[in-house]
């Protein structure tokens, strides 16, 4: 499979100046790319056909993560996401410790988000990209269960 290319643009809305943080990585210019700027302008013109394809792509990937744990990582406990391509695994139940995310990528080759990284509450979970195809997210689960 040919790898997917990204182009380097991020996009914020920011309602409130004031309440910006001035800590954000980078301050306000994180070097997006003048590729990245000419394509999001085009997916903001004309990409509403794309993002319905990718909607749809990632809605496919949701229902089928939740088999694919159930098979290969019965113990990790998993809530659809409302609007992401980012699986918030509760992997508690594995005994894996405050960092699941460090012996998936030990173990079984997978990197993740670690958990605790977004604070205190994420201890014990992890965080996977679903915005794949899904051979990868089936591998990217069989690998993590190597780790268990």
């Amino acid at each position: 499979m040919e790898p997917r290319r990204a182009l380097k643009l991020a996009v914020g809305v920011v309602a409130d100046r004031a309440r910006w943080p001035e800590s954000m990585p980078g301050g306000l210019d994180w070097g997006a790319g003048i590729l990245g700027q000419y394509a999001a302008v085009a997916a903001w013109t004309d990409g509403r056909d794309w993002l319905e394809v990718v909607r749809r792509e990632i809605e496919e990937r949701v229902g089928e993560l939740e088999p694919l744990l159930a098979e290969h990582l019965p113990g990790v406990r998993y809530h659809r996401p409302s609007a992401s391509y980012l699986a918030w695994l509760d992997c508690r139940g594995l005994g894996l410790g405050d960092d699941p995310a460090a012996a998936f990528l030990e173990r079984g080759r997978v990197l993740l988000s670690s958990g605790p990284a977004f604070g205190p509450g994420g201890a014990g979970f992890a965080r996977l990209n679903i915005g794949t195809s899904p051979e990868l997210m089936a591998e990217a689960v069989r690998r993590m269960a190597l780790a268990v």
